[in-house]
C-alpha cells in the first residue's frame, strides 16, 4: 500500500489499512471511529482506497462497507 498511496494519503489511512489486513470487511462507521473523522471525511479516505484498487465499496451510500480486493 505504502507504495501505491502517496505518503500523506498512507499517513491519513494506516489505522484503516491495519484494521483491513485483520479483517475481511470494514464499514465506514469503523473507519470513523478508527480516524476520529466525521463521515464525510471517512468515506473520503475510503475513497482513496478504491481509486488505488485497494478496496471495494459495498451497499448504498449511507450503509456502505468496505471488502478487501
Amino acid at each position: 500500500m505504502k507504495q501505491v498511496l502517496k505518503q500523506s494519503d498512507y499517513e491519513k489511512l494506516k489505522l484503516v489499512i491495519a484494521k483491513l489486513s485483520q479483517v475481511e470487511e470494514i464499514s465506514i462507521q469503523e473507519v470513523m471511529k478508527l480516524t476520529n473523522k466525521s463521515r464525510t471525511t471517512a468515506w473520503r479516505y475510503m475513497q482513496i482506497l478504491v481509486d488505488c484498487g485497494a478496496v471495494e465499496s459495498t451497499g448504498n451510500t449511507n450503509n456502505a462497507s468496505y471488502k478487501r480486493c
